[in-house]
């Protein structure tokens, strides 16, 4: 399976110049790179993009209140307090991260047949329970696992949680970067 344009890692993920292949960018990308129009989304919200980006936008569910409770709590931040920080458009761009990485699996999962499975590479907040595996059993009513990859010195940490995932996949401190 060809997975460019389908993480972050970095790959090459638009088509040359001077090429006719069409950009292997999802529509969530392409409203977050630092060259779209879109890429204000992080912070001036919706507003930020045409009529037409949002068409191209996968269903956002904005409103799920787990969610929001994990995201703002990585600023430290209560739900009711995030316009006041001026995170309610980070939380969107970061529910369309998740939104579009969701869709973009379920697309693949039922153009792919019974059967058909996938593993998602991602950041541990997109890869939370409320985030893509949730909005992934949302579009397919198949169950998801969540994981996170943590150091074991992770594991003390004060603010750590295994809550939220299912899995947890956790590698020994080498002490190299």
């Amino acid at each position: 399976m060809d997975c460019r344009g389908r993480s972050s890692l970095r790959w090459p993920r638009t088509a040359p110049r001077g090429t006719d292949r069409p950009s292997l960018l999802s529509p969530g990308d392409r409203a977050n790179r630092r060259d779209a129009p879109g890429n204000a989304l992080r912070l001036t919200g919706l507003a930020s993009l045409s009529e037409s980006e949002r068409a191209e936008l996968p269903e956002l569910v904005l409103d799920d209140a787990e969610h929001r409770a994990v995201i703002f709590g990585l600023f430290g931040v209560l739900p009711e307090h995030a316009a006041e920080f001026g995170l309610e458009d980070v939380y969107t761009a970061q529910t369309t991260w998740d939104e579009t990485m969701a869709d973009s699996a379920a697309r693949w999962l039922n153009a792919s047949g019974e059967g058909a499975r996938i593993a998602i590479l991602a950041g541990n907040a997109h890869c939370h329970e409320s985030a893509i595996p949730r909005r992934l059993t949302r579009r397919t009513q198949l169950a998801a696992t969540s994981s996170a990859i943590v150091l074991q010195s992770e594991l003390d940490a004060p603010d750590f949680s295994a809550e939220g995932y299912d899995v947890l996949i956790v590698l020994e401190d080498t002490g190299s970067p």
